[in-house]
């Protein structure tokens, strides 16, 4: 009897090893099972990420940013360093170059305080194209630093046409143009239709400043 029992407890002892093995395997199955999903959900995810993240799209927001860096300044030439994370290296040096102009410089000190105040901004993600109609102020000097008689908040608007194109790794600024709005003809429509300004920039900026 107690042979019976010795060898009924051993039988017992060899079942629970096998069982033991066979949860510890289906235990670690699952566990991988649940890891590879979830590397798959992972993967997933990135790849969607990778795919509404579209370098080519300009948003409302990243033309408004420009603008305010673009229309807001003390005096000419102060706020480059703002605007020109926003521009092409092309059309930065262009800038530049129109700013440094003799009739420009010749207000210098004189039109000052530059400050954006709103704008309306259409967008075309087709053709790369910003419209925007700009609201700003400044003021007016009649001696540079002499503010007894200064004209202050001079209201000002500018209507631009923005020229956007990837540049590294990102939609720039690679063309600036003055332009004239005029109400769409199309019904239901929200976009104008839109005609280039006969007045050059650097003469539009003259009688802003």
């Amino acid at each position: 009897m107690k042979m019976i029992d010795e060898h009924q407890v051993k039988r017992l002892k060899k079942m629970g090893y096998v069982f033991a093995g066979i949860m510890l395997l289906l235990i670690g199955y699952g566990l991988g099972a649940r890891g590879k999903t979830n590397n798959t959900h992972k993967e997933s995810s990135k790849i969607t990420t990778k795919k509404t993240e579209n370098p080519k799209v300009i948003s409302q927001k990243q033309v408004k940013d420009f603008l305010i860096a673009y229309y807001t300044k003390k005096d000419l030439e102060e706020n480059r360093n703002r605007y020109k994370t926003y521009m092409t290296d092309p059309m930065y040096q262009q800038e530049k170059s129109l700013e440094e102009q003799p009739v420009n410089q010749t207000y210098k000190g004189f039109v000052v305080d530059y400050k954006f105040k709103t704008a309306d901004i259409y967008i075309d993600n087709v053709n790369h194209v910003a419209l925007a109609k700009v609201y700003y102020t400044n003021t007016l000097l009649s001696e540079k630093n002499n503010y007894a008689k200064a004209q202050k908040n001079v209201s000002n608007e500018a209507t631009v046409r923005l020229t956007y194109q990837e540049s590294k790794g990102k939609m720039l600024v690679d063309k600036m143009e003055s332009i004239l709005l005029m109400s769409s003809n199309q019904e239901g429509s929200d976009y104008p239709t839109f005609g280039v300004s006969a007045v050059p920039k650097e003469q539009q900026n003259k009688g802003e400043n």
